[in-house]
């Protein structure tokens, strides 16, 4: 949202379910320590993880994706 907080899962839009959308949105998140709001404003953020909804039908594809192009960004990942 706008103001930085999560959009509600009941509202449309709440979930990404383009596997493109969702790399690019993480990355910009980390790169760039912004996010695109629903309004299409960016807003800094500091993320020091990202979710992925286990409940998401390409859940694992998500994952799997994600992790790959990170590391081919030469970003690093760790556990917490």
């Amino acid at each position: 949202q706008p103001d930085g907080s999560l959009t509600p899962r009941s509202l449309t839009g709440a979930l990404i379910t383009n596997p493109e959308e969702a790399i690019q949105q993480v990355l910009q998140m980390i790169q760039e320590k912004k996010v695109t709001a629903t309004n299409g404003k960016k807003i800094p953020l500091k993320a020091d993880s990202i979710c992925i909804h286990g409940d998401g039908m390409h859940a694992l594809e998500f994952a799997k994706e994600i992790n790959h192009r990170l590391i081919t960004a030469g970003i690093q990942i760790q556990k917490i």
